[in-house]
């Protein structure tokens, strides 16, 4: 599924990068503890000092407590874009490292897996008219690693899809887990009232009606920051989303494959842990 993508003039990349700068949101950089090292693993974008049109995305290992070493991704290093790279890995599975990379027109996901030999070459897992951005990713048993992204940059539906980390092949049909109607339709569309994902128009409800998420922190409590992520859940991928000062949590029913939505108010929870709290949420209907 690699494919080779042509590069861009120095004043294009400069261009593209004032772009990202101007509307990105989150722009989280997620750190997570490798389960076999005990080290801490974190991506980021970094530029050829040497030629600043030519960048590329890195991984930084740190030993707890001590120095870090870091590894390029040789097939990432070029003048074309990358950004917002997220690293997955569990116990005993592959690491992989996926983020957006531009393709001339608008952003797709792209992944690179470390083999024995190193850095395989990049794998798109998207391809389509839309700005994909803000990749989560959660590595799982059998090859898997489980992506949660917004679809189409700020006014798009949030997108759930797992992927083979060999090849880049979807397994499995793409879910939409904070719309209750669920399914595997993935053309973005504006969202309704009945649901909660996305920043268009996700329609959270409250007691007198329903708030059109945002990224603005939660001015009553400064842990509902607003974010999203993959956790598990009675064995398959779920999906969570903090927006409005509200914890969102999008599961799926093991018997009839629907979606459904739990949503919690933060704004009086103190110091919560909004993932933890999801995590709850989705052990406690696996029981």
């Amino acid at each position: 599924m690699s494919r080779q993508r042509s590069g861009y003039p120095a004043g294009i990349v400069l261009g593209l990068l004032m772009a990202l700068c101007a509307t990105g949101v989150f722009q989280a950089i997620t750190t997570i503890v490798d389960p076999d090292t005990g080290y801490l693993l974190t991506a980021d974008v970094v530029s050829d000092p040497q030629n600043p049109s030519v960048q590329g995305v890195r991984l930084r290992q740190q030993e707890p407590g001590g120095t870090s070493t870091y590894e390029t991704i040789p097939s990432s290093y070029d003048p074309i874009i990358d950004t917002m790279p997220v690293v997955a890995k569990g116990s005993g599975t592959d690491l992989v490292v996926v983020w957006s990379r531009h393709d001339g027109h608008d952003f797709e996901l792209a992944m690179s897996r470390r083999g024995t030999s190193g850095w395989e070459p990049l794998e798109l897992l998207t391809d389509n008219s839309q700005s994909d951005s803000e990749a989560r990713a959660l590595a799982d048993v059998d090859d898997l690693v489980h992506v949660l992204w917004w679809a189409n940059g700020l006014g798009g539906p949030i997108v759930l899809e797992s992927f083979d980390t060999r090849t880049g092949i979807p397994r499995g049909p793409a879910y939409r887990p904070f719309e209750s109607q669920g399914g595997g339709n993935n053309n973005p569309k504006s969202t309704l009232f009945d649901e909660t994902g996305g920043l268009d128009d996700p329609g959270i409800p409250t007691k007198s009606g329903f708030n059109k998420a945002s990224a603005n922190p939660c001015a009553s409590n400064p842990s509902a920051v607003p974010d999203h992520g993959v956790i598990r859940s009675c064995g398959r991928a779920a999906a969570w989303q903090v927006t409005s000062c509200r914890l969102v949590v999008g599961l799926q029913d093991v018997s009839t494959g629907t979606w459904s939505q739990t949503i919690v108010d933060m704004s009086d929870l103190g110091t919560t842990s909004p993932q933890g709290l999801a995590q709850v949420i989705a052990d406690q209907r696996c029981n």
